[in-house]
């Protein structure tokens, strides 16, 4: 199956409000769209005539929307994410991408890559060593600090616990044997805050992680933190024919393709 067609892929096992939505909107676009769940989909690997089997799908779609990737055991999550790569590697965008997806869907991962990006995060704690969790927690009840446990999978605050002296550590199958510990920030007042983040892509040329300034003044190469940048950038003005400021899933589409979801069908 290497022809692709005009009909887009929406992977999700929950399609609700959200898939409905999305659903429409492609609709307005002339654009047929059909849910499929990851767990429904295979490959053949067979030289020339190796081929993805998609349900419903004759043809490659001409995207592909990842609404949500089930969990499952280990073997079963990367199987679902060769599924991506593979659509990747014919050409096909994914949005988001598996790359985005792979650092995101763990909180390690992520935990990891923003600190590495110069943002600042709670003071984070994982090991395997139920010895080493409770010491860790010990040390911080010492100091009349509450601890947030985690599963390394999951959103939306699901199978998070405040621990402390009184409840100890969560000794539960939904942590899988690996206890990743957060310090827990208490808030300043009663008012929610829910952060929105925007991302700024680098025009031309493309950018890595960090950078520093060349020759002409501006960001290039890999010695510039994240947050270096951004004051680099306010104390220019925002020059907009360097940078611009794209939503999270944009960028996302932009780390393989070099258009972003809006572009896409135009």
């Amino acid at each position: 199956m290497k022809k692709i067609g005009r009909k887009v892929a929406i992977i999700t096992d929950d399609p609700g409000w959200h898939g409905e939505q999305l659903k429409s909107s492609l609709n307005n676009y002339g654009l047929e769209s059909s849910y499929l769940s990851l767990t429904n989909c295979s490959l053949q690997i067979a030289g020339e005539n190796s081929t993805i089997k998609l349900p419903d799908f004759d043809t490659l779609p001409l995207g592909v929307f990842v609404r949500g990737v089930p969990g499952g055991t280990l073997e079963q999550v990367i199987f679902r994410l060769n599924i991506l790569h593979t659509l990747n590697n014919y050409g096909i965008v994914v949005y988001n991408s598996p790359k985005a997806i792979e650092r995101t869907v763990d909180k390690p991962y992520t935990s990891i890559t923003l600190a590495y990006s110069g943002l600042p995060t709670p003071k984070t704690w994982i090991c395997e060593s139920t010895k080493q969790a409770n010491q860790i927690v010990e040390k911080e009840w010492i100091k009349n600090n509450k601890i947030i446990q985690k599963p390394l999978f999951g959103s939306q605050g699901i199978g998070i616990h405040l621990i402390d002296q009184a409840t100890g550590l969560i000794y539960d199958e939904k942590f899988a044997g690996v206890y990743y510990l957060q310090e827990y920030i208490e808030r300043k007042d009663d008012n929610f805050k829910d952060i929105r983040v925007l991302e700024i892509d680098h025009i031309i040329p493309k950018m890595n992680r960090k950078y520093e300034l060349n020759s002409s003044g501006f960001p290039h190469a890999t010695k510039l933190s994240g947050h270096e940048l951004l004051n680099y950038i306010k104390k220019n003005n925002f020059p907009i024919d360097r940078y611009q400021v794209l939503c999270r899933k944009c960028n996302s589409s932009k780390a393989d393709k070099p258009r972003c979801y809006h572009q896409l069908y135009n």
